[in-house]
């Protein structure tokens, strides 16, 4: 399950004041879910098509909250590797009640300066 936010040109992601989203480059996820029973290697069928998608509408940046105790952070960082631009930790994010961390990742989908 893929939930996004289109964004607005202005103002920030709930929860999050820091994130300056007046980037029409940008894409922002808010979470997504791999149910167990869909088996290892879902994520990464997830994020290939979704950088798919992206690259198809010339979206060159994904911005996502990603929890840490699902492992969902690490799976992003691995999958886009040295293409991870920012990784910040947030401790108690309010978005799930202030109990647990999430980090908020942004990884470049393409370089719009490469063909």
């Amino acid at each position: 399950m893929v939930s996004h936010v289109a964004l607005p040109t202005t103002g920030s992601i709930p929860y999050d004041p820091l994130i300056a989203i007046a980037n029409p480059d940008a894409y922002y996820i808010d979470t997504f879910e791999i149910l167990p029973h869909k088996g290892i290697g879902s994520s990464r069928k997830v994020l290939h098509a979704l950088e798919a998608e992206l690259r198809q509408r010339h979206v060159g940046l994904l911005m996502c909250h990603a929890r840490v105790l699902t492992g969902l952070s690490k799976v992003l960082k691995h999958y886009f590797g040295d293409r991870v631009v920012v990784v910040r930790r947030i401790e108690n994010w309010a978005w799930y009640g202030g109990e647990e961390p999430t980090e908020f990742i942004e990884a470049k989908v393409f370089s719009k300066d490469v063909p």
